[in-house]
């Protein structure tokens, strides 16, 4: 951890992980073991297999197919 930043492990909303498996900017081995222990009433972690760090430009439709999705859960 980086001197002054705080690690946030829990949030009291739902958390959505949409993540790029080539992103450099973030990785993704961190962000999934991240993900694991963190702790939200409704989580899911959203992998984009041809994405980098903007898979909401680089895949589109599959990133609105996880928005569906989601809202689709929320609706039953």
């Amino acid at each position: 951890m980086i001197p002054g930043n705080r690690q946030v492990n829990r949030a009291e909303i739902p958390v959505y992980f949409l993540h790029g498996r080539y992103d450099h900017a973030v990785s993704y081995t961190l962000a999934n073991n991240y993900f694991e222990v963190f702790q939200a009433p409704e989580k899911a972690f959203f992998t984009f297999e041809h994405s980098a760090h903007s898979p909401h430009f680089e895949e589109p439709e599959r990133v609105r197919e996880g928005l569906e999705k989601i809202l689709k859960g929320r609706e039953n």
